[in-house]
């Protein structure tokens, strides 16, 4: 029996993950934790049906970037955590997160992300906890097992300007600094980072400002302008 288990252990290292979307993967394990949403438990798509879509999109081979042009308070950043979690458990890489400022960087690691990895099993295991000594996970760097999760502020140049990543997550885009440092536009700096992967992605998404000078206006005018069509009832 001893020798059954250890080989099943052994095995169980060797197999493959399991071939799910970003969607299917948050309704098989994705736990929404409680004072982060009004609705805590299970993830379930079917209560945000419009962004099924954009999180599938994630798995289509085809795209490499997807721009998603949005309201504000429409779950947007919980579509976000639902890529970072399917990415450590089942294409584990290195992600950057861009965000606008340092204070959303802490807050979004502290009061989304973090509880997200503490109250999905499936992600919770692969992250190292969080120790005050422990520099592999702090407040805006998570490691994991095979990549990490770099969460940075578009106006820290030295931040996006190190370390190759395939996924970048570009959050409220509209609202970055205009130049990180005197280094250029934080978007492209971060882009310049995924130079090495054949199978990068970039998720970009915000609410839009000034027609004209919107970036996620742009990026979704450059798209193939998908949306999801409802019946009228």
């Amino acid at each position: 029996p001893a020798l059954a288990r250890i080989m099943g252990d052994a095995f169980a290292l060797c197999a493959p993950p399991p071939d799910l979307t970003v969607s299917e993967w948050a309704d098989e394990y994705r736990v929404i934790s409680q004072g982060t949403s009004p609705e805590p438990g299970r993830w379930r798509t079917d209560r945000v049906p419009y962004l099924r879509g954009i999180m599938d999109a994630f798995n289509d081979k085809r795209v490499r970037e997807i721009a998603v042009q949005k309201a504000t308070q429409v779950a947007y950043t919980e579509a976000l955590l639902n890529v970072v979690g399917y990415c450590i458990d089942v294409e584990p890489c290195p992600i950057l997160w861009l965000l606008p400022n340092e204070k959303q960087v802490d807050e979004i690691s502290k009061n989304r992300l973090a509880p997200m990895l503490r109250d999905t099993p499936r992600v919770a295991k692969k992250v190292k906890p969080a120790r005050s000594r422990d520099s592999s996970n702090t407040i805006s760097d998570k490691q994991f097992i095979g990549g990490r999760l770099s969460m940075v502020s578009s106006q820290s140049p030295s931040d996006l300007a190190s370390k190759p990543v395939r996924v970048v997550i570009e959050d409220e885009c509209d609202r970055f600094a205009q130049s990180a440092g005197a280094e250029g536009d934080p978007s492209t700096l971060a882009s310049k980072r995924q130079a090495w992967f054949w199978d990068a992605k970039t998720v970009k998404g915000s609410s839009p400002t000034v027609k004209g000078r919107s970036k996620i206006n742009q990026a979704y005018e450059a798209s193939d302008k998908r949306q999801l069509y409802v019946p009228c009832p």
